[in-house]
């Protein structure tokens, strides 16, 4: 009975054993596919870039990338050493697919990066797949983030630069009351200039924040622009609870200011508005 026990228990941890490593692969993965963006994700800071890399080539299985990231001083290195066996290919309009299009369905071994807390300035870029390298450079400006690989790398870039919210920022909605004949907008950016404040200019396009016009005009996903609402951006050279204190004192001061919501570039928000009477 013992030995038939013994048996039983040593057939279990085989089949454990087995389950368990066949859950990782090696995959030869010679080509590459990349896109990055700015995230600001919770309890992380600035500047947080997301990498997702992706196989070009494609496979019958679900195939994640799984790492470690290393920053030093001015080199990034993102080291994939597992590849993790998720199955078969899953997508959303799987089911609208005949079951002979879903047997012979392929997609690419992928994985998402974070890395956060990166200082502005150049670094050697590097993704390494168990043997295969991919060298390049990522330069952090305020502004921009750009991305080059080495011409040899065998790697299609989806983007190569990518706008960045400035360090050191504010930017938000200044409101104002319907009836007013003047909405002191003027008087509200003499009150943050005069306080080491000052305006900024971004390029057209995307940020993880807001979007920027042709005209430099930012705007944020919130539905239809209001009459009495004026969108800014600037960039402070003081401690952020000053600027609140000098807001809160600035709406004070004039009736027809309504108030101000905003977020600095680490993400933190701010409601400042008249004390209800």
């Amino acid at each position: 009975m013992k030995t038939k026990i013994n048996f039983l228990f040593l057939l279990l941890l085989i089949t454990f054993c087995s389950c368990t490593k066949s859950k990782y692969v090696t995959l030869d993965i010679n080509s590459i596919s990349v896109y990055f963006d700015e995230q600001l994700i919770d309890d992380n800071k600035p500047v947080c870039l997301r990498f997702n890399i992706y196989s070009k080539e494609l496979f019958p299985k679900a195939y994640s990338f799984e790492d470690y990231v290393v920053v030093k001083s001015n080199s990034i290195l993102i080291k994939i050493d597992k590849i993790r066996d998720n199955g078969k290919c899953n997508y959303d309009y799987l089911s609208s697919l005949s079951p002979e299009n879903i047997d012979s369905l392929k997609c690419a071994a992928s994985g998402d990066f974070i890395i956060n807390n990166l200082q502005r300035g150049n670094y050697n870029f590097e993704i390494d797949i168990f043997d295969q390298q991919f060298k390049g450079e990522l330069i952090l400006s305020d502004k921009i983030a750009t991305l080059n690989f080495d011409d040899t790398s065998n790697v299609e870039q989806f983007n190569k630069s990518i706008n960045i919210v400035p360090d050191s920022c504010i930017f938000g909605t200044y409101y104002y009351l319907n009836n007013s004949d003047n909405n002191h907008f003027n008087d509200f950016v003499e009150e943050l200039k005069s306080n080491k404040c000052k305006e900024i200019n971004l390029l057209p396009g995307h940020y993880r924040a807001f979007e920027v016009d042709k005209q430099g005009k930012i705007f944020f996903n919130q539905g239809q622009i209001q009459n009495n609402e004026i969108k800014f951006i600037f960039k402070y050279d003081m401690n952020i609870d000053e600027i609140v204190s000098v807001l809160n004192n600035f709406i004070n001061r004039f009736p027809e200011t309504y108030g101000v919501i905003m977020r600095d570039s680490n993400g933190n928000y701010f409601n400042i508005k008249k004390p209800s009477n």
